[in-house]
């Protein structure tokens, strides 16, 4: 029986470059040859399963999703897997931007919760469906999201010492129980479908892809991922706004 061999692929950045609305029949195109080739494709995304694009998760190209960075696995639309943020970081949290003014949005498995209006959030919220002011949701959370000044890092990483601070720019940061990644994503699709690590390959162009990257039995950077990223893959392809998916082709056969 031949192998099983798997790419799990970033969205934002990756699939699609950042601000635009859809991917290209282009991308289209070199997702179903690699399927023809013999590969499971994966999803492997920051994104909530809630504001994935329907035209990503309705495509039929992918076998399943690791959603918010590890902390939900998706197959045929159904949540397979779940952890949350501990109650400890969650409380240090809060305290922390209680004390600074600061706003927070938590993501439970049905909804955002935002502690309070903020206009760094106003162009957010508009792609949400689900979303509403919580400051203190009952709900397990799996992921926080937060517009914050990088010289704050470190107070807030000691109050939350068991989490990871994704930075996605000088403003925006995610943050997510250090037990979750999208290499334990992947692990559990090894596990699931019987994988091999060295038939495993990662896509990906930002911080919270490098655990994947470096995972992986082959680690593939986009173009225009940050150089730590690009450092840390055995291959840097393209840039998202010129194609770079389409290299794919000429690397695996």
């Amino acid at each position: 029986m031949k192998e099983r061999r798997a790419i799990f692929f970033d969205i934002d950045g990756t699939l699609v470059p950042f601000g635009d609305e859809r991917w290209t029949d282009e991308t289209v195109g070199v997702l179903k040859e690699l399927i023809n080739r013999g590969y499971d494709l994966f999803i492997a995304t920051g994104r909530h399963h809630l504001n994935t694009p329907k035209y990503i998760k309705e495509s039929g190209l992918f076998t399943g999703f690791v959603c918010l960075n590890g902390q939900m696995i998706f197959v045929d639309d159904k949540c397979v897997h779940q952890a949350a943020i501990s109650d400890s970081a969650i409380q240090g949290l809060k305290n922390f931007c209680n004390a600074r003014d600061l706003t927070v949005m938590f993501a439970s498995a049905s909804y955002f919760h935002l502690s309070k209006p903020d206009k760094d959030f106003e162009a957010y919220v508009e792609q949400l469906t689900t979303y509403k002011y919580d400051p203190n949701p009952d709900a397990p959370i799996l992921q926080a999201t937060m517009y914050i000044n990088p010289d704050l890092d470190k107070d807030l990483q000691a109050v939350i010492p068991d989490c990871v601070i994704t930075r996605w720019n000088d403003r925006y940061i995610d943050i997510n129980a250090k037990s979750s990644s999208k290499a334990e994503g992947i692990k559990y699709f090894m596990g699931k479908y019987n994988i091999k690590h060295e038939n495993t390959i990662a896509v990906g162009d930002a911080g919270n892809d490098r655990s994947m990257i470096k995972f992986a039995g082959r680690g593939i950077a986009m173009g225009n991922a940050d150089f730590e990223t690009q450092a840390c893959a055995d291959i840097v392809i393209g840039a998202d706004v010129d194609g770079g998916i389409k290299d794919l082709l000429e690397i695996l056969k």
